[in-house]
């Protein structure tokens, strides 16, 4: 089960690391062992996924934004590079991450809002 509102705020054109556990039981008390994952993917969007047309902002995937910290423990950490997010004008955002472990299982790990603040320094 995805964890839900795991909003986040930044400014536009700022790095950001997010650190993303995957847990297996909703009470959060056992990680997820993502060795052998095939896939790990973030992206944000202008709107969450029930509003059709919604193509990605920002996409990161493994080896392209994306590693696995402490993969027995669940953890892998999203890095957004100040170019990410430059040219996006401030406002609130949605932002998604999903893995498809070994066994080929899709688990949607985190749903949340990004509010992205104007930089006033360029």
């Amino acid at each position: 089960m995805p964890l839900f509102d795991q909003d986040f705020s930044m400014v536009s054109g700022d790095s950001r690391r997010l650190r993303i556990k995957v847990w297996l039981d909703d009470a959060m008390t056992t990680p997820k062992d993502l060795t052998g994952s095939s896939s790990v993917r973030w992206e944000m969007h202008t709107a969450p996924p029930q509003d059709a047309g919604s193509a990605p902002l920002v996409q990161k995937s493994l080896a392209s934004g994306i590693s696995l910290v402490d993969p027995q423990n669940g953890e892998f950490l999203v890095t957004l590079s100040p170019a990410d997010t430059e040219t996006i004008d401030a406002g609130t955002y949605y932002h998604e991450s999903e893995v498809i472990d070994s066994a080929g299982d899709v688990i949607t790990v985190t749903i949340g809002e990004v509010v992205l603040y104007a930089d006033a320094i360029t």
